[in-house]
This record gives C-alpha cells, sequence and structure tokens, in this order.
C-alpha cells in the first residue's frame, strides 16, 4: 500500500520508452545524467507565481514530471508518485554573497543526486546575489533528468511556460524531420550513391597526382610524435579515414556516412589528454553571458558558415590557449566532442510523455591550430559533413539497441562510445525575444549539458533574445578552472572578429568581391 492508501496496482503507469530507457540508466555517481539550466532576473520577482506556473503549465500540463521510474516485473514504467507536491520539488534559498558565491553553489548542486523516490526534476529559487547587470538579482536553477527528455524538448516546455514581453507569442524551436527506420535510411543514402560515387573518384585521381600531399595528411602528427619519443600509433587508423574522406566533397553523403561509421568503429579512447583519467564526483560550473549574436552573424557570413560554426571555432582555439597555459604542451592534434542532433521537429503539441527524440553524433574538433579563420573553416567542414551523412539514424539506431539489452552490457557499451569523446558539446536556441515567467522578465538563461562515461568537460551553447550565453561543466580535479577556459572562449571570438574582418578589408582592398 501507498502513503494515500491506494494500491500499487490501482497507480498508473506508463511504459519508459527505449529511447528514454538509455540516458535513465546512463547514471554514474560521478556523472549524473541531469540537464541543469540557469534563468535569472533583474530583481526579486513573485517567487509563488513562478511557482504556479511550474505546477500549472509544466507538471500538470505533463504528467512525467509527477510521476517516477519504478521497474515492475521485467520492465520499466514511469508510475504516479502518490505523494507529489510541488513544494517537494521547488525549494528557495538565500546566498547573500557575489557570482563567485553562486558558481560555487550551482558546482555543489551538480554532484548532489535527486531522490529517486519522487520525479526526477527540481527548480531551486536562489536570491541576494550581487553582480547581476550592475545589481542584486535573483535566479531560478533547474535540474531536470535526461531520461524524462531530451535538451531542445525541455526548451519548448520553456516557451510553454512563458509569455512574451511584448509582440507575438515566442517562437517554436525544433529542426528539420530525419528519417531513423532501416528503410528511410538506406533511402536517403542510396540515391545519393551514384553522384557521390563518381565524386569520390573524381578526388582519388586528384590524390594520385598528389601522393606524396596524401601520404602527409594521413600521417599527419605520427613523425613528429616519434621524434619526440611518443611513437603512440593508436591514431592512424583515424587519420586515415578523415584522409580517405578527404578525397570526397563535403556533401558526399555515401563518403560521410562511411566516414561517420568508420569513426564510430575505430576511434580510440579519448586518454591523451591531461584532464584524462576517471572524474570524481565534485563538478565545476563556469559560464559566459552576453555574446552578441547579431555580432556573430556578422561573422558567420563573412566566414561563408553559421554561427555555430564561429562558437566551435572559439571552443577550438580556446582548447589549444588553456593546454598550452595549464600544460604546457599540446598532446594531441584533435579531440572529439558527441554533439547532440534532433530528429524530429518540434511545434506547440508536444506529446505528454516529452522523451528523447534525438541522436548523438561524433564531431572531430582540431586543436593546436592558431589561425582563427582555419579553425573556424576546419569545423565548419567537420559539421558539414555530420549534416550530410546518415551518422544521426545510424547512431539513434545504436541507442535504441543498446537500451533492450541487459544493463551490464549496455552500460559498457555506454562507455565505449562515450570515452572515445573528452565531452558533450551541443547548442540549443532559446526564445528569440524577451519572455516573462509568471509576469517576471526574464534577464537571460543558459544551462549545462550532461557528461557519461569518463567525460569531463561538457559545454553547451544557448540563445536568448539576441544574445548568446555559453555553459561549461567540468570535473573539478582534471579541469580545475573552468572560469579561464570560458575567459579563453571570449577572447577567441574576439580573435575570429578580428580576423575575418582583417581578410575582408584585405580582401577589398585587392578588388575581390
Amino acid at each position: 500500500m501507498t502513503s494515500d492508501n491506494r494500491r500499487d496496482d490501482e497507480l498508473t503507469r506508463a511504459p519508459i520508452e527505449a529511447h528514454d530507457r538509455t540516458w535513465l540508466h546512463m547514471d554514474r555517481p560521478n556523472n549524473l545524467m541531469y540537464i541543469h539550466s540557469l534563468m535569472w532576473f533583474r530583481d526579486v520577482p513573485d517567487w509563488d507565481g513562478i511557482r504556479d506556473v511550474y505546477e500549472h503549465r509544466m507538471a500538470a500540463r505533463f504528467p512525467v514530471f509527477r510521476r517516477r521510474p519504478v521497474k515492475v516485473g521485467g520492465g520499466w514504467h514511469w508510475e504516479d508518485d502518490p505523494e507529489f507536491s510541488i513544494t517537494r520539488h521547488v525549494t528557495h534559498t538565500v546566498l547573500d554573497g557575489d557570482m563567485a558565491q553562486l558558481r560555487a553553489h550551482v558546482s555543489r548542486q551538480m554532484s548532489v543526486q535527486l531522490p529517486s523516490d519522487r520525479p526526477l526534476w527540481s527548480v531551486e529559487f536562489i536570491e541576494g546575489v550581487d553582480g547581476v547587470e550592475g545589481g542584486r538579482g535573483s535566479f531560478a536553477f533547474a535540474r531536470f533528468h535526461h531520461g524524462i527528455a531530451d535538451g531542445i524538448r525541455m526548451t519548448q516546455v520553456l516557451l510553454g511556460m512563458c509569455d512574451a514581453v511584448s509582440g507575438p507569442p515566442p517562437a517554436r524551436v525544433g529542426a528539420h524531420d530525419h528519417p531513423h527506420d532501416a528503410f528511410a535510411v538506406a533511402t536517403f543514402v542510396g540515391k545519393h550513391a551514384l553522384h557521390d560515387g563518381l565524386d569520390l573518384a573524381s578526388g582519388s585521381t586528384r590524390a594520385v597526382l598528389h601522393a606524396p600531399e596524401t601520404a602527409g595528411h594521413i600521417l599527419g602528427g605520427t613523425w613528429s610524435r616519434i621524434r619526440r619519443g611518443k611513437p603512440k600509433l593508436k591514431g592512424l587508423p583515424i587519420r586515415t579515414v578523415e584522409a580517405i574522406a578527404s578525397l570526397s566533397s563535403e556533401d558526399n553523403t555515401v563518403v560521410n556516412t562511411w566516414r561517420s561509421t568508420a569513426r564510430l568503429l575505430v576511434a580510440p579512447r579519448a586518454n591523451d589528454f591531461p584532464w584524462s583519467g576517471t572524474p570524481g564526483e565534485a563538478k565545476a560550473a563556469a559560464w559566459i553571458e552576453g555574446i552578441d549574436l547579431a555580432r556573430l552573424r556578422t561573422i558567420a557570413r563573412r566566414q561563408h558558415g553559421t554561427v555555430n560554426d564561429v562558437l566551435f571555432g572559439a571552443v577550438s582555439l580556446a582548447l589549444t590557449d588553456y593546454l598550452r597555459a595549464s600544460f604546457g604542451e599540446m598532446p594531441g592534434e584533435d579531440v572529439n566532442w558527441l554533439v547532440p542532433v534532433a530528429l524530429r521537429p518540434l511545434d506547440e503539441d508536444l506529446p505528454e510523455d516529452l522523451g528523447n527524440y534525438f541522436s548523438v553524433v561524433m564531431m572531430r574538433m582540431p586543436i593546436g591550430i592558431d589561425d582563427p579563420l582555419q579553425a573556424v573553416a576546419q569545423c565548419r567542414e567537420m559539421m558539414q559533413r555530420i549534416k550530410h551523412s546518415a551518422e544521426p539514424q545510424i547512431t539513434f539506431g545504436l541507442q535504441r539497441v543498446v537500451a533492450t539489452t541487459p544493463k551490464s552490457f549496455s552500460r559498457a557499451m555506454t562507455n565505449y562510445f562515450a570515452n572515445k569523446a573528452i565531452g558533450q558539446l551541443t547548442s540549443v536556441p532559446g526564445p528569440t525575444t524577451e519572455v516573462s515567467l509568471g509576469g517576471n522578465p526574464v534577464a537571460g538563461m543558459l544551462g549545462w549539458v550532461p557528461m557519461s562515461g569518463d567525460q569531463s568537460l561538457g559545454i553547451c551553447i544557448y540563445s536568448y533574445n539576441g544574445r548568446v550565453a555559453i555553459g561549461l561543466a567540468c570535473d573539478a580535479r582534471l579541469v580545475p578552472d573552468p572560469e579561464t577556459l570560458a575567459d579563453m572562449v571570449t577572447a577567441a571570438v574576439d580573435r575570429i572578429d578580428a580576423a575575418s574582418q582583417a581578410a575582408v578589408d584585405a580582401a577589398e582592398g585587392a578588388g575581390r568581391p
């Protein structure tokens, strides 16, 4: 019997879908599978009004926020929490300090597990923090288990809770629909086969004519490693894959799909970096706020890319600077990130069970590059190859297969793929105009992405009302100074801006369009 005198078999239950069980069971004591977010206000808002919004426009609308995960027989279900109360999930804290104290508080909370006997989410109202746009502001710090929903869907839930301060309702957030069943994926790749085959043949001919350059691209930094007494060749297979893929154009779907699959299989464990190792439970959080989105779009146009290309390039430059400053040398030539990709478009009619309808892809990010425009160009190429491939659909299928296997095997496979990357890197579009929550204008918002396996670094790019914020979540021992890394990302954006403008000025001076 439960505390409200209802029998267990009278409680409402809903099966947990396979693609949600993947994330539900991915928790580790040292890497919790929680999505964290921070929303702030310029003064102390009406907390009672905001609590009512969470209760009536989130928990009442989506039953999963009132349910806890339970194992019944051989299956997992979302089951009604008979003791559900909004006050068990929404709390209030007064810090009476500055932003450093807030960062320390958020960092501590990132390693605290949510109670397993209730729905897996919480919101903490925080006030008494100096330094919010020159005054004393307040915050809503939210924590949601990834098993409930992915980041894009949680953003859509947030939009449904908010009201536009002026003008039309908040815009919808989503992505183009991607096929994710086997037949659709085969058709998607097959229709490009002839064109892509001819493209690869043409590229191969050019490679034969320039054999020394091709060999050099494959060998990469192997010779320099040998000279330094570090003749590790485990990266050679993945460089060979990249070299072969480089013989084709960026939009060669067949080659890019083969490349992605090969990388998933042969990419080595990401253990050549000073921050490698087994993460501890303690986490460190940092963030950047207020990067002008219009400025980023201008830079992106100069580089014929996207805002994400620019920001990923900035992360690449910052990692290079951080490694050199903190450890004195560059331990490798690139890093792998797991990057989430939404599979289905979203609209205001979200399903009641929410869930996870996204995949993760492995993005290779160059490090050791000092040229800002080259860093952006290489990040752009890597993302273009992923976009013109079936990698999101393939990895989504792998996620579903792993979710249906015994828990021990599922965990081993999750670690196998997760440990090929140093962490998670995501970009989430938030509201494009100013919104209010419970009648209180929102000054800003950002998020942090969870990490899995032995990953030690997570970066979340979040846009709101013409500004971009970046949240960094790190293992406190392996990446002990995330604030320095955050400052380096900001400086890298400035470097890219200056270099791109200089390139435009030089082209105009030479009379080129």
